[in-house]
This record gives C-alpha cells, sequence and structure tokens, in this order.
C-alpha cells in the first residue's frame, strides 16, 4: 500500500488563504474525515459536495455509502479494515462530477480510543483445590413429613369358621333423625299384610314360618323384611327383633316365597318350592340376605371363599377344586379346602351336630347345617358322642347317656367303644 506524505501544498494553501473564495464560488471544501473503526466507515463533512462522489485514501477506492451536500460516509475497502493500516497520516482526495478536494485523514495513530470489546468466552476451570477441613456439625433439622404408608399386604389363607358366639343384646333405639328429602317415587309396593284371621271354621289351612338373617361381621343378625306369596294373598313381616315370620291361613298347595329388606328393597332372597300341607306349619328355617353371591358369607353367615372363588349360588367355586356338593374323599379336591360327610363343604362344618349332606341335614350336598332330628353317626358327632339319636358332647361314659339310649359313635369319648347305649 502505497503511503503519500506530500501533501498538495497548492491546494492546501488555496483553502488556508482563499476560503471564503471557494465558498462564494461554489468549490467543494472538506472540514472534517473521521474513521468508525467498529463500523469501519469514513465520515467525511464539509461543504459545497457534488453528485456521485468518489472517495480515495492514499490512491485506494473507498466505496461510497452514502452523500450529501455536507457530508460523505464510505466503508472501508472489502479485506482491508482500519486495523490493516499502518498508524499514521493518509492523503484523502474527493472527486466530483464538478470538482476535486484533499484533505488527510489519520487512521490508527491519533484517533479516539474504541468502545470496549465485548467479552470473551470463560476459560477454562482450573483443577479442584484440596478439600478444607470438615466444619462442625450443624442443629438437627426438623422431622420430615412422614412417608406415604406401604400397600396393603395379600390376604393371608382363611383360617377355619369358629363357632357361633351368643347373639349380643339388643341395644337402645336411638333418636330418630331428621327427614330426609322426599325421593322419587317408587315402584307399586307388594300387597300389603293379610287382615285378622275370621272366626274359626271347618278351614285346612297350613302355614309358613321361618326366620329372616342378614350377614353383620360374618354372623347371622335377625332384620326385618317383608314376606310375601307372589300371585296370592299371603303377606307378612319379619320381628326386626328376631327375624321370625309367620304366613298363617294359607291354603295347601306349593309356592315360591319371596323376601324382601324393609331398608333396603334391592336386598332379596327366594325359596322354591315350599309345600303347604293342611293344619300344618312350614318351616323354612334360616333365611340369610346376600349368602347365594356374597363371597364373604357364602351359603351362610362366615362362610368366606378362598381367594380367586366367587360364591355361586351359596357356593364357594373357583381356583381349580371341586364345587360345593360334590363327591370328595379329600379336602384337597374341593375347591372350598372342606371335605365334611363325604362332600365338598362351604366351611369346615366343626361344629358339634353339624353335617354336610342332604341325608344328614335335609339340606342341599356341601351346605354345612345341624344335623336332623334322630341322626347320629361319626360325621355328625366328631369330638362327641350320640345319646338317644343326639349328639351330645362330652369326654366321660356318663356324658353319653344311660343304659338303652342310641348309641352309635363314642369317638374320642372313653375308649370309643359303644355297649348297650353307652359308651366305655
Amino acid at each position: 500500500m502505497k503511503r503519500l506524505i506530500t501533501i498538495l501544498f497548492s491546494v492546501l494553501i488555496a483553502l488556508t488563504f482563499v476560503p471564503s473564495l471557494a465558498s462564494a464560488a461554489g468549490m467543494p471544501t472538506v472540514i472534517s474525515a473521521t474513521v468508525d473503526y467498529s463500523q469501519k466507515t469514513l465520515t467525511i463533512n464539509g461543504q459545497n459536495f457534488g453528485s456521485a462522489p468518489v472517495v480515495t485514501v492514499d490512491n485506494m477506492t473507498f466505496p461510497t455509502v452514502s452523500s450529501s451536500s455536507n457530508q460523505i460516509v464510505a466503508n472501508f475497502p472489502s479485506g482491508v479494515p482500519p486495523s490493516s493500516f499502518t498508524p499514521g497520516t493518509y492523503s484523502l482526495a474527493l472527486a466530483f462530477t464538478r470538482g476535486t478536494s484533499a484533505f488527510s485523514v489519520d487512521i490508527g495513530a491519533n484517533g479516539p480510543q474504541g468502545p470496549q470489546g465485548v467479552q470473551g468466552p470463560t476459560g477454562a476451570t482450573g483443577p479442584a483445590g484440596a478439600t478444607g477441613p470438615a466444619g462442625p456439625a450443624g442443629p438437627q433439622g426438623n422431622q420430615g413429613p412422614g412417608g406415604l404408608a406401604g400397600p396393603i399386604g395379600p390376604a393371608g389363607p382363611v383360617g377355619p369358621a369358629g363357632a357361633a358366639g351368643p347373639a349380643g343384646a339388643t341395644g337402645g333405639t336411638g333418636a330418630q333423625g331428621p327427614g330426609g328429602p322426599q325421593g322419587p317415587a317408587g315402584p307399586p309396593g307388594a300387597i300389603g299384610p293379610a287382615g285378622p284371621q275370621g272366626p274359626a271354621g271347618g278351614s285346612n289351612a297350613g302355614s309358613i314360618t321361618g326366620t329372616i338373617n342378614m350377614c353383620v361381621s360374618g354372623a347371622a343378625s335377625p332384620t326385618s323384611a317383608l314376606v310375601y306369596v307372589p300371585g296370592h294373598a299371603f303377606t307378612g313381616y319379619s320381628d326386626p327383633a328376631s327375624g321370625n315370620f309367620m304366613l298363617d291361613t294359607v291354603t295347601p298347595g306349593t309356592y315360591t316365597v319371596n323376601f324382601q329388606q324393609t331398608s333396603n328393597a334391592a336386598l332379596t332372597a327366594s325359596v322354591s318350592p315350599v309345600t303347604v300341607s293342611a293344619n300344618t306349619a312350614s318351616n323354612l328355617g334360616a333365611i340369610d340376605f346376600g349368602v347365594q353371591s356374597d363371597a364373604s358369607n357364602c351359603g351362610a353367615c362366615g362362610v368366606v371363599c378362598l381367594s380367586g372363588q366367587a360364591c355361586v349360588g351359596g357356593s364357594c367355586q373357583g381356583a381349580g377344586g371341586a364345587p360345593n356338593g360334590t363327591l370328595c374323599t379329600s379336602a384337597s379336591a374341593c375347591s372350598s379346602g372342606f371335605c365334611v360327610s363325604g362332600y365338598c363343604c362351604n366351611s369346615a362344618c366343626t361344629t358339634l351336630g353339624s353335617a354336610c349332606s342332604f341325608a344328614l341335614t335335609g339340606q342341599p350336598n356341601g351346605i354345612c347345617a345341624p344335623a336332623s332330628a334322630g341322626v347320629c353317626n361319626p360325621s355328625t358327632c366328631s369330638g362327641g358322642c350320640c345319646s338317644g339319636g343326639v349328639c351330645v358332647a362330652g369326654t366321660s361314659n356318663a356324658a353319653c347317656g344311660s343304659t338303652g339310649a342310641a348309641c352309635a359313635n363314642c369317638t374320642g369319648v372313653g375308649s370309643g367303644a359303644c355297649n348297650a347305649g353307652v359308651c366305655q
């Protein structure tokens, strides 16, 4: 790059001594030339600048960015930034369509300090210093909140059914609560109870009796229920304290008896067929609500089906074993896990005098129930002995009855032998 040292003295002398003449004549005059190092531009201020200016510094053309009569802005040539110039004073020449002008410009020598550059990138992290000594232990923090409760573990195996305890005393009636809002109209009600019995005549009617229970905490609890025979005027209610009911003056015949809990109309049961004979009470025994499908009270209150089993028709079924009521020789063959009286049974049936077959109880095979009166054999008297056709508990001969009493089994009592109706 050629550096001009000699200044055009003739031009400078003209500008120095006859400025008013140049101005008056409209000659282009340069007043200042400034370098913008950040923008890489050269700004020239003056007067009487013409059109289409050509800017050269030391014979190097600077492309014009903008121009007016008093200011010209030109870029440094591409690839020749201000930093590439050796600091010093350079000759500046302007050429217009109607005249020229000359001036000098300092590049890199005496210009003002540029603005501070942007901060460079952060240097690499130095190596970690040595670990300082441990400080004293701080005070103990507050105890954090308790964790969430763990999931409930799987249910354990069902234990054998315990003996039914005595019924507790009936609690006092609580105060009546406020009446709730009236619900929507229900379906038509069942036929009302039968009217009082008329004077005795030549009737040969019979009656239907029994007890209505609900399963509460695995035990039978008396409840109030509507008892009726569909299509007939045989209707009544069970006593809420005892659960007992009786439909009297029932014409002899075969019927279906329905039950509907007073406080929950959706809770129903049914017994069929029920045969009524003249002047005879047909006792249906205990009817427990829900035992036909409740796996926690299947077939009877407190009978819990094994895990994975379902209660179908009052019988625990599933888990791969045979359903209740199936002939069996071992408990492992039954889905319920109980083989009693030669049938898969719905419970362990350990209560003295209980059995699990129709022949011994009159109930369906597979349902544990008290043995029928007069029936006495090893299946029904396990753990006791037989006296007078009924099972009695005892651990000595004296507890098994007297000479002449019927005695078919004395297992677990004395020697276990039966002689002349007496356990020996």
